[in-house]
C-alpha cells in the first residue's frame, strides 16, 4: 500500500585506488577533456517478494486478493494524454481508492509507451501483470494446424522476446506475474 522506492547512481570514474596493510589511498583522477562527459546511470528499484502457496498469492508473505482490471495503457481508445505520467498517476490512483482495484494488466511489458504506466504503479503500489495480447514471438503460430510441427527457429525467438520483456520489468516492484500470451 505504501512502497518505499530506491535510487542507486551510478558513475564510472577513472580514479584508482590502492591499499596497503594500515589505510586505502584514492589516488586523484586523470583529467577528463571538457568535451567526454563522465558515464551516469541511475536505477530505481524496489523490494517485494510475490508467491503463490496453498491456492493464495503471497505479498511479502501475507495473502493478497488481486483485484485486477486489463488496461493495457496506452492505445486502448484512450486520449493522447494518456501516455504520461501524470495520467498514469492519477488514472491509478482512482482506480485504486475508488474502484478498489491493487492490479492492472500492461500489454506487453516496458516500452516507450508504457514505461510512465510502470512508474507510476511503482509509485502508487499498484500491482501489474503483464503479457502480450497475442503471440508476437510467434505470429506463424497461430495459424499453424495441431498436427503440423511448430516453425524453425520460433522456441529460440520466443525465449529472446520473454528474456527481453523480463529485462525490462526487473527494476519494477510493481511487476508480479508476467503472462506468456493470450
Amino acid at each position: 500500500q505504501r512502497p518505499v522506492l530506491y535510487t542507486v547512481n551510478c558513475s564510472v570514474s577513472n580514479a584508482s585506488i590502492t591499499t596497503d596493510s594500515r589505510q586505502a589511498q584514492r589516488q586523484p583522477p586523470e583529467r577528463q577533456p571538457p568535451d567526454h562527459p563522465t558515464p551516469t546511470l541511475a536505477v530505481r528499484f524496489g523490494f517485494r517478494s510475490f508467491a503463490a502457496a496453498g491456492g493464495k498469492f503471497l505479498l511479502n508473505g501475507r495473502p493478497i486478493f488481486l483485484r485486477g482490471n486489463s488496461i493495457n495503457p496506452p492505445g486502448r481508445d484512450l486520449p493522447p494524454v494518456s501516455g504520461t505520467k501524470q495520467f498514469a498517476l492519477s488514472y491509478l490512483r482512482w482506480m485504486k481508492e475508488n474502484a478498489h482495484v491493487n492490479a492492472v494488466r500492461i500489454g506487453d511489458g516496458v516500452s516507450d509507451s508504457t514505461a510512465p504506466w510502470y512508474d507510476a504503479a511503482d509509485e502508487v503500489g499498484m500491482l501489474i501483470y503483464a503479457g502480450p495480447y497475442s503471440n508476437p514471438a510467434c505470429p506463424e503460430c497461430r495459424a499453424k494446424p495441431a498436427d503440423q510441427p511448430v516453425p524453425a527457429g520460433s522456441v529460440q525467438k520466443a525465449v529472446a522476446s520473454y528474456v527481453k520483456v523480463l529485462r525490462g520489468v526487473a527494476p519494477h516492484p510493481s511487476h508480479v506475474i508476467l503472462i506468456l500470451s493470450n
